[in-house]
C-alpha cells in the first residue's frame, strides 16, 4: 500500500531506509529519492523525508544525529544540495541570461556523471540484502537536477516556459574526474565501440542503463560497492547552448548569369562568381546572429539562367541563431532589394516551420509548372511557315527525354516522359527566335532546343525541320507556377534586366552544355 505521494506506508521500513542511507552519507534529497517507489515530484518526496525524520523515536534520532558525517553526498556527488543554493541559482541565471539567446521556451539537459546511476543500483542491492528493501525505480540525479534548475529559470525569466521538445536547449555538464574510473568498469566491449554510432554515445546514461540490465546483482556489486567511498571534491559545471535551426521562406529573383543557387567550388576552384545562398546569408545571418545557412529551393535553375518574374519559392535554414524574431520582414526586403545593381531580390519573407513547409517545397519541386523564355539560334533559311506550324502544335506535347549527356555523371541513365503545355516562337532576327514555353517540372529545356544528339524527341530542331541546327543561346525562367509561400509583400517586385538580344550585344556569352549545377 502506498501513500498519495508514492512512498510506501510502512513507517518501520521508511525509518530503516533513512537510517541506513544516513549512515552511508546520503543527503536528505537522495534519501527522498530512495523512499520513492515510483518517480514523483522530488520536492514532495523531500518534504516527506523531513516529516519522517521528525517521527523517529529517541533512540533512532540519536543514531541519526551521531551518524558519520560526510560533507559531500556520495550518491548525487553533492549536486542536489549545491544546485539549491542561492549562489548556484544566480550562477545559472547569469549564464543563461548572458548567453545572448532569445527564447520563449526552453529545455534543460543536465549531463551527470554516470557513477550516480551505478551507485544507485549498487546501493539498492545493498539495501535489499541488509534491510530487505524491495526493488524499485528511483528518480535519477539527472532528473532531480533538471526539476530544480527549471524552477530557477522560470522564476528568473517569467515570460518563458519549459518544453521538453523546445528548440532551445541548455546543456549543463557536470564533470567529476575522480569517479570516472568506476564508470569505465562498465564500458562496452571494444568490438562494439568500433561502431561509430555506439562509440559516440557509449557514455550516455541511457547506454549505461542498458548495459546495467545485462549485469547480474553479483556482477554489479563486484565492481561497485553498495557502501560508497567518501568524496573529497564536488563536480565542476560547464554550460553550452543548442538552438534548432530556424527557417525563413520567400521567393527570390536572380538577375545574374554568374550566380549559382548554392556555392559552386570544384576541385578547390570557385566556378560561380556569386551564390544565392551566400548572398542571402550576408543579409540574414547578421539579423538573426546565426552561424551558417543553407538554401533549399523549389527546384533550381542553372548558374547561367536568370530567375525572373516574381521569383522561385525557397526556404533558408539558419543554424544556431541567437535571435529568433525579426520585427519587420518588409524592411529587410527593402534592404536586400535596395542595394545598387542587386544580384538577387526577394519578396514574401516569413518565418515557417520546417516540417510543415518542407513538404510544400518538395511538392513544388515535383509538381509545379515552369515558364521559360529562350533565345534560340536557327538557320537563317528556316521558313516562317515552319515557325507558324510550331506555334500551331497541339498541346500538351509529350517529350521522351533520355538523361542529358551533360548530367550523366550525376543522374541515372533513363528515359523520362515530360510535358510541354504551351509553345510559342517569335522571330526577332533572321537567325534568332524568342521561344516561350510552359513545361512540367524537370523538363530539360536546353536539350529540347538542340535535341541532345537525338536523346530528346521530339525536339525544336526536328519540329522546325532544321536537321539538328537549332541551338539555345540564352535562357530565363519567367515564372514558377506554384502558389507558395503565402504572399506578404504588398506590391509587385520592380526591377529591370536587359533583353536577351541586348545581352548578346553587351557580350554575354551564349549557353553551353556544361553541367553548371553538377
Amino acid at each position: 500500500k502506498k501513500s498519495m505521494d508514492g512512498t510506501p506506508e510502512n513507517p518501520t521500513q521508511n525509518q530503516n531506509i533513512i537510517l541506513a542511507l544516513a549512515k552511508l552519507g546520503a543527503c536528505v534529497h537522495c534519501i527522498a529519492r530512495f523512499l520513492q517507489q515510483e518517480p514523483k515530484d522530488l520536492r514532495t518526496a523531500t518534504e516527506t523525508t523531513e516529516s519522517l525524520l521528525g517521527e523517529l523515536n529517541q533512540e533512532q534520532k540519536i543514531e541519526f544525529e551521531t551518524r558519520p558525517r560526510t560533507e559531500i553526498c556520495p550518491f548525487c556527488l553533492g549536486l542536489l544540495e549545491t544546485v539549491r543554493t542561492p549562489e548556484y541559482r544566480d550562477m545559472v541565471v547569469q549564464n543563461v541570461g548572458s548567453s545572448g539567446y532569445q527564447f520563449e521556451d526552453f529545455n534543460i539537459k543536465p549531463a551527470v556523471p554516470n557513477v550516480t546511476l551505478l551507485q544507485d543500483r549498487a546501493t539498492l542491492y545493498y539495501l535489499e540484502d541488509t534491510i530487505g528493501l524491495p526493488a524499485r525505480e528511483l528518480i535519477s540525479v539527472k532528473d532531480a537536477i533538471r526539476c530544480i534548475i527549471v524552477d530557477h529559470i522560470l522564476k528568473a525569466f517569467p515570460f518563458s516556459s519549459f518544453d521538453a521538445f523546445s528548440g532551445f536547449v541548455v546543456h549543463i555538464k557536470y564533470t567529476h574526474p575522480s569517479t570516472e574510473s568506476i564508470t569505465q568498469l562498465f564500458a562496452l566491449p571494444a568490438k562494439k565501440l568500433a561502431r561509430k554510432d555506439v562509440a559516440a554515445t557509449h557514455n550516455s546514461q541511457n547506454t549505461v542503463r542498458t548495459i546495467l540490465t545485462a549485469f547480474t546483482k553479483e556482477q554489479v556489486l563486484e565492481k561497485v560497492s553498495g557502501v560508497p567511498a567518501t568524496l573529497t571534491e564536488r563536480p565542476t559545471t560547464s554550460f553550452t547552448y543548442q538552438r534548432d535551426p530556424i527557417f525563413i521562406a520567400g521567393r527570390y529573383v536572380k538577375r545574374s548569369r554568374e550566380t549559382s543557387q548554392t556555392p559552386m567550388i570544384i576541385k578547390g576552384e570557385r566556378i560561380a562568381k556569386y551564390s544565392i545562398e551566400e548572398q542571402m546569408g550576408s543579409f540574414f545571418l547578421p539579423k538573426f546572429e546565426g552561424t551558417a545557412c543553407k538554401l533549399m529551393g523549389a527546384g533550381r535553375e542553372d548558374m547561367d539562367v536568370r530567375m525572373l518574374g516574381e521569383g522561385r519559392p525557397f526556404i533558408l535554414q539558419m543554424d544556431e541563431c541567437r535571435k529568433i524574431k525579426l520585427d519587420d520582414y518588409l524592411a529587410l526586403e527593402k534592404e536586400i532589394n535596395g542595394v545598387e545593381d542587386p544580384v538577387i531580390l526577394v519578396r514574401d519573407l516569413q518565418m515557417v516551420d520546417k516540417f510543415a513547409n518542407k513538404e510544400h517545397l518538395q511538392e513544388g519541386e515535383k509538381e509545379k509548372k515552369k515558364h521559360y523564355r529562350a533565345l534560340v539560334e536557327i538557320p537563317p533559311s528556316t521558313p516562317n511557315s515552319a515557325i507558324e506550324a510550331l506555334n500551331a502544335t497541339q498541346m500538351p506535347l509529350i517529350l521522351n527525354q533520355m538523361t542529358p549527356i551533360r548530367v550523366l555523371h550525376r543522374r541515372v541513365a533513363m528515359t523520362r516522359d515530360k510535358e510541354i503545355f504551351h509553345i510559342h516562337a517569335e522571330r526577332v532576327e533572321d537567325r534568332f527566335i524568342y521561344l516561350d514555353l510552359v513545361t512540367a517540372a524537370g523538363t530539360y529545356v536546353k536539350e529540347f532546343a538542340h535535341g541532345d544528339f537525338g536523346r530528346t524527341t521530339p525536339n525544336l530542331s526536328s519540329m522546325l525541320g532544321t536537321d539538328g541546327l537549332c541551338d539555345l543561346y540564352l535562357l530565363d525562367v519567367a515564372k514558377v507556377d506554384f502558389p507558395w509561400p503565402p504572399k506578404t509583400s504588398p506590391s509587385v517586385l520592380e526591377y529591370t534586366v536587359p533583353t536577351m538580344l541586348e545581352e548578346l550585344k553587351m557580350g554575354v556569352k551564349p549557353q553551353n552544355n556544361i553541367d553548371f549545377e553538377g
